[in-house]
């Protein structure tokens, strides 16, 4: 009786740790910025916290938001080793709403040294082109 308890135990939890498994793999890409699709964006937030103030700019336009698209699809890959987050002028979070009803947020670091710094997930790319794009919507405060 007591093998047979064993077993069954061995069974559930072998089955618990192969599906929780294959849920970590399934959403690990979904904070890949590169997985992003401009055609399922409905609109961008962006919510300052230190770069111009802070301030929340909404982009909903369909042409800002293409514009965003291909810029943050240009963000290079990096590695946290050395980087001095510390070492900021500000940060923002872009929450990106989808059509779906679902939401990705990135967050949007400015540091001294190496420009635009984006956390997504366990992912860090650079893109100082997206700083400059999202510090100039910062500045203009108006919808897009």
């Amino acid at each position: 009786m007591n093998i047979k308890i064993k077993i069954v135990l061995g069974v559930i939890v072998a089955i618990w740790t192969l599906s929780y498994l294959m849920h970590l793999y399934a959403t690990k890409d979904k904070f890949k910025i590169e997985n992003i699709e401009f055609k399922k964006i409905n609109s961008i937030r962006v919510v300052d916290r230190g770069m111009e103030g802070t301030n929340i700019v909404v982009i909903n336009k369909k042409d800002s938001i293409y514009v965003f698209n291909k810029i943050i699809h240009d963000s290079k890959t990096i590695n946290e080793n050395g980087l001095n987050l510390r070492d900021s002028y500000g940060l923002c979070d872009i929450i990106i709403y989808f059509k779906d009803k679902k939401s990705m947020e990135i967050g949007l670091i400015n540091t001294r040294l190496t420009g635009g710094i984006i956390r997504s997930g366990d992912y860090i790319y650079r893109n100082d082109k997206l700083l400059d794009y999202i510090i100039t919507i910062l500045k203009n405060r108006k919808y897009n």
